[in-house]
């Protein structure tokens, strides 16, 4: 599978990218403009420093930092469970080796991504949160500490997932019938850190804030969005059916507890909704709590349907694995496959210090392509995302606020073309007409005059997202230029 050696994720190498340009004196404007918080890229600090150093490849780095941040999620959980008066020891180990098989055989190839490790934060969390809400032994306060301000700052790499903590302590307030729960210890370590979190951003990448959230909202935020209905359908009837499972008259045992995993996970699920985009990873954390709530459900449901004679945990271990095994994964095409495309051939070849352009495409073909060939994508952006600004201009033409903002988008792509003399360039026109959408702008069209056509190159988007594309016929030709010798 992917996250053991197979192909490298295209955000956390675009990450990586964003990495090498920030700690080499490059800016966020002029070097990586990227939409998601740029401490993003620093929470992958250790892993992109082994590959830096050239210890190791960027898959295999990363995969040594899951699996270390996985085993630190799941011993704090066990640390915690243990304190938990009617769990016993068997049911916190079997909590623990799903939450073990959710952050490594059901992500499959999305291993690493952010809302990967936001689960890992989320699970002991929550655990370290609702059972202090339901007066259990707390567990060493250097644990405690650690899970607070760890959970916080996982959680702040997709803030959305707030809604979690946010949750579990009006939980509290409202089940202790006390205002002042809102002001307990945890509270507090969780406010300063997302407020020391806050405070960083402004004070190292100032622009983010000013320039690149505005661009954000205004050509992203709202576009793009792809929900898969049968996941929505799948995943919102599961966590009623589960919900429902937990007012079972019969169920004796750990329903509190499950019931509670539930409704984290539904609220996972709503901020999956929220992101309004659709894309399967965003929902690792939900399927995380609701395999969490399986586990706990799985002893008292079998007593309610008859069975008498004893739940080994090796049994359940072995059945929920099979279960987490053959849950549907999402694709990434293997490396032979990416070095295969005529694209990737074509810049692997160009030359020892060839650099290369994509205006428009998927972030996923470019940043694979990158990656595969050797070669830098002389771009400040992971890819083209302007087709936010594409759909305003179609229900406002001529806005002339719409040019201006055009305008700046062209000036920045003539600047990476200037600075980086990229050797060739692919015009994939998926969402517009590039070269005269972008000529719009005088210092584009000059830096244009560099380049000749050289015919077009087969691109086919849909090899990097199906295993077999050919049966969907979305090829689209990129046009090729090639630089002009000096």
């Amino acid at each position: 599978s992917a996250w053991t050696g197979g192909t490298v994720n295209h955000d956390i190498f675009w990450f990586y990218t964003g990495y090498q340009r920030l700690t080499s004196g490059g800016t966020l404007l002029r070097d990586f403009y990227e939409l998601n918080p740029p401490l993003t890229v620093f929470f992958y600090a250790p892993a992109f420093f082994l590959t830096a150093q050239d210890v190791l490849p960027l898959e295999r780095s990363i995969l040594l930092y899951g699996l270390a941040l996985i085993g630190l999620s799941v011993a704090a959980t066990y640390r915690i469970l243990r304190r938990w008066p009617d769990l016993g020891g068997d049911r916190a180990a079997l909590v623990c080796l799903l939450l073990f098989f959710a952050a490594t055989i059901m992500v499959g190839p999305d291993f690493g991504q952010r809302d990967h490790f936001a689960a890992l934060g989320a699970v002991p969390l929550a655990c370290l949160l609702a059972g202090r809400n339901w007066g259990h032994a707390a567990p060493p306060r250097w644990l405690a500490l650690a899970v607070l301000v760890a959970g916080t700052l996982t959680l702040l790499l997709k803030p959305h997932y707030g809604l979690l903590p946010a949750f579990l302590m009006v939980h509290r307030a409202w089940g202790q019938r006390r205002l002042s729960a809102l002001w307990d210890g945890d509270f507090l370590v969780m406010a300063a850190t997302a407020g020391v979190y806050a405070l960083t951003t402004p004070a190292l990448f100032g622009d983010y804030l000013k320039v690149i959230v505005p661009d954000a909202i205004a050509l992203y935020a709202g576009h793009g969005a792809n929900f898969n209905t049968l996941d929505v359908v799948f995943y919102s009837y599961l966590g009623l059916f589960l919900m429902a499972l937990t007012f079972h008259p019969r169920l004796n045992g750990m329903v509190r507890e499950a019931r509670m995993f539930v409704i984290l996970g539904l609220l996972a699920l709503c901020a999956y909704f929220i992101m309004n985009k659709g894309y399967t990873y965003h929902l690792i954390p939900a399927e995380t709590f609701f395999l969490l709530a399986m586990g706990l459900l799985a002893s008292p449901i079998l007593q309610v349907a008859g069975w008498r004679g004893p739940v080994s945990l090796a049994w359940q271990a072995a059945v929920f694995s099979l279960i987490v095994t053959f849950m549907p994964h999402p694709y990434l095409p293997s490396p032979q496959t990416v070095r295969a495309q005529p694209m990737t051939r074509m810049v692997a070849e160009c030359g020892e210090n060839c650099r290369f352009l994509v205006m428009g495409g998927t972030v996923r073909m470019i940043q694979l392509v990158s990656y595969y060939s050797g070669k830098e994508h002389a771009s400040r952006f992971a890819k083209f995302w302007f087709q936010g600004l594409r759909a305003e201009e179609r229900k406002r033409p001529g806005d002339p606020a719409l040019l201006a903002l055009r305008q700046r988008i062209a000036a920045m792509i003539a600047e990476d073309l200037a600075r980086y003399r990229p050797d060739l360039v692919f015009v994939c026109n998926d969402h517009a007409d590039y070269i005269p959408y972008l000529s719009v702008h005088p210092g584009f069209a000059e830096e244009m005059r560099h380049y000749k056509a050289a015919g077009t190159v087969a691109s086919h988007k849909a090899v990097y997202f199906l295993r077999k594309p050919q049966k969907h016929g979305d090829f689209y030709p990129c046009d090729l230029y090639k630089r002009k010798a000096s």
